[in-house]
């Protein structure tokens, strides 16, 4: 553990691990990154509003898509519903 510059050195929270990854495994990352883009990319198990894990798709082309679905109901008056849910934290739990 090493501790976080300007930080106290009395609170667990300013001190962060040491990770060394071997090579090895940042090869096999790769590979496995590589042949799972493949897979979604030939296969399409992923809907089309699907934007992670898609090369070409980012958070900007998703924010785009849902701009103009909702322009497009309030130009012929029909409601929108938009729904959001924060998982910032979600994963710090398991």
């Amino acid at each position: 553990m090493f501790l976080k510059p300007h930080k106290p050195a009395d609170s667990v929270t300013s001190y962060r691990p040491i990770q060394l990854t071997l090579t090895l495994s940042k090869i096999l990352k790769r590979i496995l990154v590589k042949c799972l883009h493949t897979h979604f990319h030939d296969n399409h198990p992923l809907p089309d509003h699907q934007a992670g894990l898609r090369f070409s798709y980012s958070i900007q082309y998703e924010l785009l898509r849902l701009t103009n679905h909702i322009t497009n109901h309030y130009n012929i008056c029909k409601p929108s519903t938009l729904v959001l849910f924060d998982h910032e934290k979600a994963f710090n739990k398991v």
